[in-house]
């Protein structure tokens, strides 16, 4: 029996997923939701096209697998205990013409959470926060630029390597992102900004969690909550507390890891 791979798309427009077989990196089924439920851009979980992919994998006998995700080459950053210094990364998103409004923010709301957030951290000390934007028609560059003029601990980068800020961050803030799996396997925390929220796929697990010793997952925050919890997810990040175990991903020994998946396929 040869493994395959199930890649979904979700959570936008043109829900998808597929199969890929793992020696050969070859996809060998690939199919959108709206080609079975017949709505033009359908942007619901790919059930369907799911259920299709199972069958096609039973009919031709292959085993999907668990693996984690293959990003920055199965590369996991090494942590260094008790950090003096704290790298933050701030990834979001907005669309132009508040396309998808039920997802994403509008200009202004994204506009207005940035600068809220600079609030927070420009008097932290130890401290480095970097915005990387998707540049986009309705907010200028230069106005976001203006915004940190005299803040020599907060930079913006406009379409920079993520995955490279990814591995030099401690940290990742956002509105709604892709990143917040990718990031997560990165055994590191995410700060989900609640305010003028629409992106809600793990409310349910995390909202309200109980505060303990160790690092949460995923927080997910007001402004005014970011405000007084952020000295404590700083300490604990300088102390190199450990993350605990995340509900929205699978554990390690849950599934084939990075390295042992890229063999395979290099064989």
């Amino acid at each position: 029996m040869k493994n395959c791979v199930l890649g979904i798309s979700s959570f936008g427009h043109d829900t998808s997923a597929c199969l890929v077989e793992v020696n050969t990196s070859k996809t060998i089924f690939a199919s959108a939701q709206e080609r079975f439920s017949n709505i033009k851009f359908d942007d619901t979980v790919p059930f369907y096209t799911i259920s299709e992919c199972i069958n096609f994998a039973k009919k031709y006998n292959y085993n999907i697998i668990k693996t984690h995700p293959i990003a920055y080459n199965g590369f996991r950053s090494k942590k260094n205990s008790k950090k003096k210094t704290v790298n933050i990364l701030f990834a979001g998103t907005y669309k132009v013409f508040l396309s998808r409004p039920y997802i994403y923010q509008d200009s202004f709301e994204f506009y207005q959470m940035i600068k809220k957030l600079i609030l927070v951290f420009r008097n932290l000390k130890n401290v480095n926060l970097v915005l990387n934007i998707r540049t986009n028609d309705e907010i200028d560059n230069f106005f976001l630029k203006r915004l940190v003029q005299k803040d020599l601990n907060i930079n913006f980068f406009f379409n920079a390597n993520i995955e490279k800020l990814m591995q030099e961050s401690d940290l990742l803030i956002t509105n709604f992102s892709t990143l917040i799996d990718e990031y997560s396997y990165l055994n590191k925390p995410v700060i989900i900004l609640r305010d003028f929220l629409r992106y809600e796929s793990y409310k349910d697990l995390y909202l309200g969690e109980i505060k303990n010793e160790l690092l949460n997952p995923i927080y997910y925050l007001t402004y005014e909550e970011l405000h007084s919890e952020i000295i404590d997810i700083l300490e604990k990040i300088k102390k190199d507390v450990k993350v605990n175990k995340p509900r929205h991903i699978w554990s390690i020994e849950e599934a084939f890891d990075n390295q042992t998946l890229l063999k395979i396929i290099n064989e």
